[in-house]
């Protein structure tokens, strides 16, 4: 998860597309492969840092993906392991696909302000939300949640951008809160514009189903993206959403 500008130019390899397709969570392969050319180039045996392989899983800390992996699965994998190209993105969609369906619960509450945190990777709001939250945190305690939460209290629309601006009021996590002045707010800033290039990225790709040209802070719309090879339970999510008729 780092904000590193990697293989900012060209088209991406389709050498690893399989690999993302077995291990998708039900996530379009063109935004796998996007992610993981910004990420790493990928490189599966990139190693700078503590966030390893192809998609950059954290390996550090008790709280890092690879030990919250090993707790819920009862695992020993080692930061080693990452360097495996099937291992990191399941790994990796593990988390994205947790994001999502909690983006998911929190749109069931409130359609009308929170409709950007509908799934739908067609819509470039959800897609940089996304990744906002597998970038620069999500959760309810300190990440896009936490200030989902506050621009609800405050009748405010969510955006990406949106989400940026209202963070240090909100009381979230450094990593979102690009309006404080200087360099208290740079890191910040860098992962809001590494967002905005890997989603524009991933309408680059030759297989997105979307629209390709789409402006900033766009309201969401256009056909579900179909998932063929989703995981059982976010499947269900995204088929529940379709069946429910929230997709537009």
């Amino acid at each position: 998860m780092t904000s590193t500008i990697i293989g900012t130019a060209g088209a991406a390899s389709h050498e690893f597309d399989a690999a993302f397709a077995r291990n998708s969570a039900g996530l379009p392969v063109a935004f796998l492969r996007a992610l993981g050319k910004r990420e790493s180039n990928l490189n599966p045996n990139e190693t700078k840092g503590t966030h390893w392989g192809i998609l950059q899983v954290g390996w550090k800390g008790k709280n890092s993906p690879l030990a919250g992996y090993n707790l819920k699965n009862g695992t020993t994998l080692t930061k080693q392991d990452l360097l495996n190209v099937d291992t990191n993105i399941r790994l990796a969609t593990g988390t994205l696909a947790r994001i999502v369906l909690m983006y998911r619960a929190a749109y069931l509450r409130n359609p009308q302000l929170l409709v950007n945190l509908r799934p739908d990777m067609n819509n470039p709001e959800f897609v940089k939300l996304l990744l906002a939250g597998w970038n620069s945190g999500y959760s309810k305690k300190a990440g896009v949640l936490k200030v989902a939460a506050y621009m609800v209290k405050h009748h405010i629309f969510i955006t990406h951008d949106g989400v940026f601006a209202n963070a240090a009021k909100a009381g979230a996590t450094k990593y979102l809160r690009a309006s404080v002045p200087g360099e208290a707010g740079a890191h910040a800033r860098k992962k809001q514009r590494w967002q905005r290039g890997v989603a524009a990225f991933y309408r680059r790709q030759p297989d997105f189903a979307g629209p390709k040209n789409i402006s900033r802070n766009a309201p969401p719309g256009g056909p579900a993206v179909s998932f063929k090879k989703a995981s059982i339970p976010l499947a269900i999510a995204f088929g529940a959403l379709t069946l429910w008729g929230l997709f537009a």
